[in-house]
């Protein structure tokens, strides 16, 4: 009987046992769900905050491109606190040392991290002063670094830059020899210049493949594949890791793993994160239902055998039917647990939260939902997706940016240039370039340009400030005020506001006199061109002072430089600004020219009078527009000169078949041709 009652004692111990193991079990799926475990040992997920090296060097007042800040290895951009550090888009001269920076949201927050490095921010540089700022002193093999900013003074170069001893800035290599000494060359002040960056380590990469999706509880999993690369090696690492968020890989419990990172202890990658995508789910073999199936129907037929052959009451009999039927019962439990495991396992759940798989997803316990190409976290209201573009939200405002394309400027949203942010309130956008601005102001580098804090507009090979009053731009040369005219600086010069050219040629100079629209010159040329002659002097010189004062006589092809044989037959030139003899930036009027001053002043009957000087003539006139008409005569070709005193005659550029028009001035005005070989004055009009 004691040997009955102890069978009986046995069975009734293991069918509780085997519940109790059951639900433990069950109990390690939840495990599974919130995180899994370490083979290291941790039971939580770790999270590590991590800052890359600062840039060694900055301008006063140029935006400095922030290290990059990473959470186990996912880039963090927002809700960072900097600290020692300065205001990255405007900064201040000065050497900032043990910069770090917290995260006050997502998976780090509350973490914080030292930035390795110094970085010193300097006054602005020279005109003609080639600089290289902003270059970081680390990098990651194959993570891309934005490249150090180059300079011509305050200018930005953003195109022929060679770059010397530098990475493939897009998927730069872990350097052989530790560090990069990375110089840029490009044109800066009319000569190729070139500037120190500083030195770049790139580090060597820990990278995780993608795990298994599934696994059988009990039975060993194959961790995913952990590689260290750099320029030449890339090494397949099994040992000196910690696993989180991971099952024991060789004794694995049934569970839905998420997240799953590795932390290397030893080695090139020593101290680096990576995280493996994926998720891991582990489930029971179908054989732990029979043995719950099996241990049931045992207890039964051993209670059963008990009951038949028992000796006794019959109320003891039905206690011992009782306890079997307790631990079938629980092995029935036990079944029904481990169903609601597998199906708790294949429901989507993301820290606790139901997800719709596939337009939601999972990622570092966060719920993300699609947009367009890309993921967010919808319950961030500082992003919104909109025409399936993932946008962030512009200061405190409701502007929200897309951050490929645009940016911040406080609560205004402003288009990249070139693929750049840029400092508005200092810095312009122009085409795809970024340009400091003048003195505050805007303004367009294709035709303008910043000298001495004023904008300048190009004109001809020349600059000027377009808004000063008393300059100008005219036929691409720059024109400077004289009382109600206007002079080239270059060449000419103004007094008591009259202008005055000087004749490079000779140093003669001239008065200038605007009339309407033209600009004459206000006396007769005097430059001694081959053939030409003063009045009343065949000899070349001016033995009788006519020069002096009319200026000297010009056949038409000697006073339009031209052969002289043109004049005896048709040139069949144009007399649109021909120079001739006149000097740079003048030339000799045509017929249609001298209709123009003549109508201006009121005809061909009356312009005579109006233009003759008030002395000089045997009739003088009012010279009402300062044009100050001398009566200088004529000449022929044989050698004889009449009408000086009286009449004054000027040739234009205008042929008329094989002679050419000359203009002749008494009372009034004449308008005819005469033969081309005749001596005649020379008044030039301005370009």
């Amino acid at each position: 009987m004691r040997t009955l009652f102890s069978k009986i004692a046995f069975l009734a111990a293991f069918g509780l046992a085997l519940a109790l193991t059951f639900s433990c079990s069950s109990g390690g799926d939840g495990g599974g769900d919130s995180g899994g475990s370490s083979s290291s040992g941790s039971g939580s997920a770790a999270y590590t905050l991590t800052c890359a090296a600062v840039p060694s060097t900055g301008i006063v007042g140029a935006t400095i491109t922030p290290p990059i800040v990473t959470c186990n290895g996912i880039s963090v951009r927002n809700g960072l606190n900097w600290t020692k550090a300065p205001n990255w888009n405007n900064p201040v001269i000065g050497t900032y040392n043990g910069i770090s920076v917290s995260a006050s949201s997502g998976n780090c927050k509350g973490k914080s991290a030292t930035c390795s490095g110094t970085l010193t921010v300097s006054s602005a540089p020279e005109a003609d002063q080639l600089t290289c700022t902003g270059m970081p002193t680390t990098g990651v093999a194959g993570t891309a670094i934005t490249p150090p900013t180059v300079r011509c003074g305050t200018k930005t170069v953003t195109t022929s830059i060679t770059w010397t001893n530098a990475p493939n800035w897009n998927n730069p290599a872990a350097s052989t020899f530790s560090t990069y000494n990375v110089s840029a060359t490009a044109s800066c002040g009319g000569s190729s210049k070139t500037a120190s960056c500083g030195t770049l380590t790139i580090a060597s990469v820990l990278s995780c493949n993608k795990v298994a999706t599934s696994g059988t509880a009990g039975i060993a999993i194959t961790p995913p594949t952990v590689t260290c690369t750099n320029t030449t090696i890339s090494k397949t690492i099994s040992n000196d890791l910690d696993w989180f968020n991971a099952p024991d890989w060789s004794n694995p419990e049934a569970g839905t793993y998420r997240g799953i990172s590795v932390y290397a202890n030893y080695g090139e990658c020593s101290g680096e994160t990576a995280t493996c995508s994926g998720t891991l789910t582990v489930t029971r073999t179908s054989s732990n239902s029979v043995v719950s199936s099996s241990s049931s129907s045992s207890a039964q037929s051993s209670s059963s055998n008990v009951s038949s052959s028992s000796i006794g009451s019959s109320s003891s009999s039905s206690s011992k039917q009782s306890s079997s039927s307790n631990v079938s019962s629980s092995s029935s439990v036990v079944s029904s647990s481990s169903s609601s495991v597998q199906s708790s396992s294949s429901a989507p759940k993301c820290n606790g939260q139901n997800y719709t798989p596939p337009n939601q997803r999972c990622e570092n316990d966060v719920i993300e939902t699609k947009c367009g190409t890309n993921w967010y976290n919808a319950t961030n209201t500082d992003l919104k997706c909109e025409s399936s573009i993932v946008k962030t939200r512009c200061g405190t405002g409701n502007n929200f940016h897309n951050p490929a394309t645009q940016f911040c400027n406080g609560n205004e949203v402003l288009s990249k240039c070139g693929g750049d942010t840029y400092i508005p309130s200092t810095q312009f956008c122009s085409g795809s370039s970024i340009y400091e601005k003048c003195n505050g102001k805007d303004y367009t580098p294709t035709s303008q340009r910043c000298e001495n804090d004023v904008v300048e507009t190009k004109c001809g090979s020349n600059w000027y400030n377009a808004t000063n009053t008393n300059l100008r731009c005219q036929s691409n040369v720059v024109e400077t005020k004289c009382g109600s005219n206007w002079y080239n600086a270059l060449t000419e010069s103004c007094s008591n506001g009259t202008v005055f050219i000087t004749d490079s040629r000779d140093g003669q100079t001239y008065k200038t006199v605007t009339i309407g629209t033209q600009v004459w010159m206000a006396k007769n040329l005097n430059y001694n061109a081959t053939n030409s002659l003063c009045y009343g002097d065949n000899t070349g010189g001016d033995s009788q002072g006519n020069c002096a004062k009319y200026g000297r006589l010009y056949a038409w092809a000697t006073a339009m430089g031209i052969d002289e044989k043109y004049n005896g037959e048709k040139w069949g030139g144009s007399d649109v600004k021909h120079q001739g003899i006149c000097p740079s930036g003048w030339h000799l009027p045509s017929n249609a020219e001298w209709t123009q001053l003549t109508n201006f002043v009121g005809g061909l009957s009356t312009a005579g009078t109006k233009l003759k000087a008030t002395s000089g003539w045997t009739s003088s006139g009012t010279d009402d527009y300062g044009f100050a008409a001398l009566p200088g005569g004529y000449g022929l070709s044989y050698g004889s000169f009449d009408h000086v005193g009286s009449v004054g005659y000027w040739w234009t550029a205008t042929e008329f078949l094989s002679e050419a028009y000359r203009r002749a001035i008494f009372e009034s005005v004449a308008d005819y041709s005469n033969f081309k070989s005749n001596l005649y004055s020379v008044r030039c009009i301005k370009d």
